[in-house]
């Protein structure tokens, strides 16, 4: 009796460790799984960065969806790759020599938060104004939010416009009054 008391008891305690072990497995595959998500999201926001400070269009479109949207300051810039590659265009006709640095890069769920300094000299024509040749430098901060196969679908960018244009020698004119 003694012995099957002793069977039974180290049987079970056996059958709770490994059920024990399961658990912490399968939480470990959750944690493993949520980290490589986070590396393949941030190292898809480093090639979007890179891809920009390169004017590369053809990885440009391979990191986004054919309808990503992208918003700069809370106005929509550009709702496919082709807009996008437009305004792309439209930042490196003013700055030849436009360029991103990341500061800081967080990956939570389907998105990327990162901010980032970018600078550059007004060597080309900005829309209709001509080049003043003077240099700028602002600070942004930009939300991706990906798609289930790991594409970007939306962009929201955040910066000093008015900053950049006042280092390039625009000033601001007051609206007259009546």
């Amino acid at each position: 009796m003694g012995k099957t008391i002793f069977t039974l008891l180290t049987f079970s305690l056996l059958l709770i460790s490994s059920c024990k072990e399961q658990k912490t497995d399968s939480g470990n595959e959750s944690i493993s799984q949520d980290l490589q998500i986070e590396k393949t999201l941030k190292t898809a926001t480093e090639n979007y960065i890179k891809a920009w400070n390169n004017k590369d269009f053809d990885s440009m479109k391979s990191l986004t969806s054919t309808n990503m949207t992208r918003e700069a300051n809370g106005e929509i810039a550009s709702v496919n790759q082709e807009q996008l590659t437009t305004d792309m265009k439209f930042w490196y006709t003013a700055m030849p020599d436009f360029n991103i640095a990341t500061n800081q890069l967080i990956a939570q769920g389907n998105k990327t938060y990162t901010s980032w300094t970018s600078s550059g000299a007004n060597t080309g024509m900005f829309g209709e104004f001509p080049p003043t040749g003077k240099k700028s430098t602002t600070k942004g901060f930009t939300v991706l939010t990906f798609n289930d196969t790991g594409l970007i679908v939306h962009e929201q960018a955040f910066y000093d416009l008015l900053g950049v244009m006042h280092s390039w020698g625009y000033k601001v004119t007051p609206p007259i009054m009546e």
